[in-house]
């Protein structure tokens, strides 16, 4: 399993310098993906500072937006430990 974390996912959803790498891996990767609870949090909050304070456009926010909601809503529930 391999453990996605916040910048993986802004840079696939943005363009970033390091994107075209984060879209190979992605794109070859063949292990089960994981993440914490936080990641739709956290990638939210970094989109709307890069559409703040980095020039990111209002279309590719929402573009990302409209993504980050299609895949919290078919994730599956995760499981807790008491």
């Amino acid at each position: 399993m391999i453990d996605l974390d916040t910048s993986g996912v802004v840079a696939l959803l943005t363009p970033e310098e390091r994107s075209a790498q984060a879209l190979d891996w992605f794109a070859q990767s063949r292990e089960p993906l994981i993440s914490s609870d936080w990641l739709i949090t956290e990638t939210r909050s970094a989109l709307g500072i890069k559409q703040r304070h980095h020039g990111l456009s209002s279309e590719a926010g929402w573009a990302a937006e409209s993504f980050l909601t299609r895949a919290a809503d078919s994730a599956p529930p995760t499981s807790r430990l008491p």
